[in-house]
């Protein structure tokens, strides 16, 4: 089930960024004070957590929010996956497009710049 959520550092990512839709899984932080890895406990988020939101999620919240589309689909032609993000706004366009060999690296790596690119316009 894992593969379905954010990663940890992605989750941290977009808890600074004020996402805070309700999840079904959280990352339970006391696992860093026992020496422990960040592991993905299915519960009901709690206070010392931090939200462990599912990837198609983030993607709905980025689109919602931010107007930012996301696309990952399969190239034939180069035996690749493509990832596109494009934002239709107010006097600009944003597009960022990148390759890679599998959807899943795909996925995260399309998160990874969403959270790169809200970032930056927030800032």
């Amino acid at each position: 089930m894992e593969k379905y959520f954010v990663t940890y550092n992605q989750a941290i990512g977009l808890k600074r960024l004020g996402f805070d839709d309700p999840c079904i899984s959280y990352f339970d932080t006391c696992c860093q004070f026992r020496g422990l890895s960040h592991n993905l406990t299915y519960q009901i988020l709690k206070n010392d957590g931090v939200l462990a939101p599912l990837k198609s999620q983030v993607f709905e919240w980025a689109r919602d929010k931010y107007n930012i589309n996301i696309c990952i689909s399969w190239r034939d032609d180069l035996l690749n996956y493509d990832i596109s993000l494009t934002e239709m706004k107010k006097g600009g366009y944003f597009y960022y497009k990148e390759s890679f060999n599998n959807y899943e690296e795909a996925e995260s790596a399309c998160i990874d710049k969403l959270i790169e690119v809200i970032k930056t316009q927030n800032s």
